[in-house]
């Protein structure tokens, strides 16, 4: 009785012993969530909710235009081309100032002074941007203003370009083709009857155990969906509660055979287990999460990394071995998922990508919304309030820009003609020169390096008087106070200083009207 005894009890503990060694229910759940929560992300569900367009904004371009449609008819002029005056010339090197920016900046200008040069359409551009009742001095005002705004906006938009990289911008269909190719080798999400749907490379000759290998070539784990149908599918040769490792009471109906991949019903029931209907708004913190989860669950030994029950020996399903993925290249002592499993590092660099974006995003999404402010406040000064007249000063200083604008491109036009006929013909030019073939052509006098006549700039009074104190000087020792001498005669320095820097005062004006 006592050795009976004895023997039952035994019994009892190697059959509890058996017990604790079987693949049991709801064993590799957590790890079917963990890969579920990567194929929810397939298909066309993942999408950016930080999503942008690389064009120009559409504000900028509205503001640029606005500033166009009001600019001075002297600006105009210079993009007039010389045989059709409706329409834009070329940027010509050797007709403009020198050691200015221009030619950077030429396209966008010449792409805005097209849309003016014709007179009926700048009268449509003047109505529609509500400047056609303006004033001239009104419109003077305004012009100021809305200046300044445009080059504050274009220079918002150009800090945007330099800190948010236009390649660091992506798009939906581009993340959604990365994350299909990691989870299921393809560009697209496979559907039902799933015939063509190879996760292990339309492996022949392989059976469970070799399949269930991450690698990167046929014949293994290579994706997602590969790891899914290793953990969780049935196998012919399952006993006890080894078909219920992911599933739970209820044991999968479809058996994976001993040799061969999975076949469509398989996949159809294993794809089953997964949620592949609801829109994620996928991030990168949010996508890094999911792969870290995964990561965090593989199992390591001094010979391997397990994902998914491993008792012994190998992956091959079998009730006491494991349902799992054996990834060779993790061991206790070196590997890191990110490099080392082929479908997560596809993804991790996807993460990568995507907080790039994230980051090029705010920056623009920020410069957008400053620059679409800029143009309501160009728009909102026409209805704020009247737009006030001009005072004195400031519009003689206006004046007396608009007048050197004028006298450089005077200069300009009678600089680049060679012909003493078509010179004298010119009525703002006077040909210099010994013969009708050897001489200059220059713009007449007053036009080029006079100052403001007295009465219309800064300290014109006097300006004639000081002028002939100068001229009357005829040796250089007495040409002072007030005076300077060229070389040839004695001038009021005032004349010279306008000479010397009419052409950079010029330029900095244009560029001033920033297109």
């Amino acid at each position: 009785m006592f050795h009976a005894g004895i023997c039952l009890l035994l019994l009892a503990i190697t059959t509890a012993h058996r017990g604790e060694s079987a693949i049991a229910e709801n064993s590799n759940e957590r790890a079917r969530a963990a890969l579920c929560s990567i194929i929810a992300i397939g298909g066309s569900r993942a999408k950016l909710p930080t999503a942008a367009k690389k064009e120009k904004p559409v504000a900028l371009e509205g503001l640029l235009e606005l500033n166009t449609t009001i600019a001075s008819a002297e600006w105009l002029d210079i993009f007039r081309d010389e045989k059709n005056k409706e329409q834009a010339r070329d940027y010509a090197q050797d007709k403009m100032p020198k050691e200015t920016d221009w030619d950077q900046r030429w396209a966008t200008w010449k792409a805005h002074a097209a849309k003016v040069l014709k007179a009926s359409d700048h009268q449509n551009l003047k109505q529609k941007h509500k400047v056609d009742k303006l004033t001239a001095k009104q419109l003077k005002a305004y012009r100021r203003q809305v200046q300044q705004l445009a080059a504050e906006a274009e220079e918002t938009y150009n800090e945007a370009l330099k800190e948010a990289l236009t390649d660091h911008i992506t798009d939906e269909t581009a993340i959604q083709k990365a994350i299909n190719q990691a989870i299921y080798s393809s560009d697209g999400e496979p559907t039902t009857p799933f015939a063509d749907t190879k996760p292990f490379g339309d492996a022949s000759g392989g059976n469970r155990q070799t399949l269930c290998e991450s690698g990167t070539g046929k014949n293994k784990a290579t994706n997602a969906l590969a790891w899914l149908v290793c953990i969780c599918a049935a196998d012919s040769s399952n006993t006890a509660n080894a078909a219920k490792a992911c599933t739970g009471t209820t044991a999968a109906a479809r058996q994976w055979t001993t040799t061969g991949e999975p076949d469509q019903n398989v996949l159809g029931e294993m794809l089953g287990l997964c949620d592949r209907y609801s829109v994620i708004q996928l991030t990168s913190a949010d996508l890094r999460w999911r792969l870290n989860t995964v990561a965090g669950m593989i199992k390591r030994t001094s010979g391997a990394g397990y994902f998914g029950e491993f008792l012994q020996t190998q992956c091959d399903g079998q009730t006491n071995n494991g349902m799992c993925v054996k990834i060779t290249a993790l061991t206790t002592a070196a590997g890191s998922p990110k490099t080392a499993i082929p479908w997560m590092q596809q993804l991790y660099d996807l993460a990568d990508k995507l907080e790039k974006h994230e980051k090029a995003v705010t920056v623009w999404k920020k410069a957008q919304a400053e620059i679409a402010s800029k143009f309501s406040t160009a728009q909102r000064a026409l209805y704020a309030e009247p737009i006030p007249e001009p005072d004195s000063t400031t519009a003689k200083g206006m004046e007396d820009k608009n007048k050197e604008v004028n006298r450089v491109h005077k200069k300009l036009e009678c600089e680049k003609i060679e012909k003493a006929a078509e010179c004298k013909s010119n009525g703002n030019c006077k040909w210099e020169g010994t013969t009708e073939t050897v001489g200059e052509c220059k713009p007449k006098d007053g036009e080029e390096t006079q100052a403001p006549a007295a009465g219309t700039g800064p300290g014109a009074a006097g300006t004639n008087s000081e002028a002939k104190k100068c001229s009357e000087k005829t040796k250089q020792e007495d040409c002072k106070d007030g005076c300077n001498w060229d070389g040839k005669e004695c001038k009021d320095s005032s004349i010279l200083v306008t000479k010397k820097f009419a052409l950079s005062v010029v330029s900095a004006a244009f560029v001033a009207l920033l297109f």
